[in-house]
């Protein structure tokens, strides 16, 4: 396991603040950009997810189920900021 925490969603308000936060905590993380859409970024950046000390997912709430869905199996810690769904349809179909 890396030193590091993957931080998706880098580029927004929330992730400049994440940013901002862990430099002066001095923990070293790997900000990715999510515009062109998280899931890419995550199956592209995979293996440095898995090695990392976890995960902040700071990204649009529409996409913190799906994201939540891939790194489960990882088994690190992951920090949704957020709801992870807005209406209880979704939070029934998601589990």
């Amino acid at each position: 396991m890396s030193d590091h925490i993957v931080l998706l969603g880098s580029e927004g308000s929330m992730g400049r603040r994440y940013q901002a936060i862990f430099r002066h905590l001095l923990v070293p993380i790997v900000p990715v950009d999510t515009a062109y859409g998280p899931l890419p970024a995550t199956q592209t950046l995979s293996p440095l997810i898995a090695s990392s000390r976890g995960v902040v997912i700071a990204t649009p709430t529409a996409a913190h189920a799906q994201l939540l869905r891939l790194m489960a199996p990882l088994r690190i810690p992951i920090l949704c900021e957020k709801p992870i769904l807005t209406s209880e349809h979704l939070v029934r179909a998601f589990l």
